[in-house]
């Protein structure tokens, strides 16, 4: 385990399967996974992380939305082998940024319920909305899947107005909204 400014580096694997940091979950083969876990006190927006194994080679991974406590399977960012990877030895963050207020559901603006691959939405503010956007994740057991936050933009909407929005990679067993965001 290494760990530099709150994040710790748990395990690194060879991935196979849907490749999800682009969202193309397109299949890959033996891609390099790191499981990170943020053991700081604040919700980390965005990480930008490189780690290295035992022969030098470096490793790029960009993780978003990670809550204190939280644990996130990561794969590398230009989609790098994981040949003969026994272990990490150095891992450091070339950008760190966390989120300026503690993210919320805004729960008093919208009503946001999921079906998969959709998002509904309506406005409970008594007012008229002016837009914003619902954030996921993906998530196994209570781990993140990927370093990307998936993101469904909500147009303006009339007082009581409700919206279903199309979210391609959302499922009501495998998926998490995290935090919604709006115009003020």
């Amino acid at each position: 385990v290494i760990t530099v400014d709150g994040i710790q580096v748990l395990k690194a694997e060879p991935y196979s399967g849907a490749y999800w940091e682009d969202g193309s979950d397109q299949q890959v083969e033996n891609v390099m996974a790191v499981t990170v876990k943020n053991t700081g006190d604040t919700a980390i927006q965005l990480a930008n992380l490189v780690v290295r194994d035992q022969a030098g080679n470096a490793y790029s991974f960009q993780c978003t939305s990670l809550w204190p406590n939280q644990t996130m399977i990561v794969l590398e960012q230009n989609r790098a082998a994981c040949n003969g990877v026994k272990e990490i030895v150095a891992a450091e963050l070339e950008q760190v940024a966390y989120f300026a207020e503690e993210p919320t559901m805004c729960e008093d603006v919208l009503a946001v319920s999921c079906v998969d691959h959709a998002i509904t939405v309506k406005n409970v503010s008594g007012d008229t909305f002016q837009g914003g956007r619902v954030f996921y994740k993906n998530e196994v057991n209570g781990i993140l899947l990927g370093g990307i936050t998936y993101m469904v933009t909500v147009p303006a909407l009339e007082k009581e107005e409700e919206i279903t929005i199309p979210a391609g990679h959302y499922t009501v067993d495998g998926s998490s909204v995290l935090f919604v965001t709006y115009a003020q």
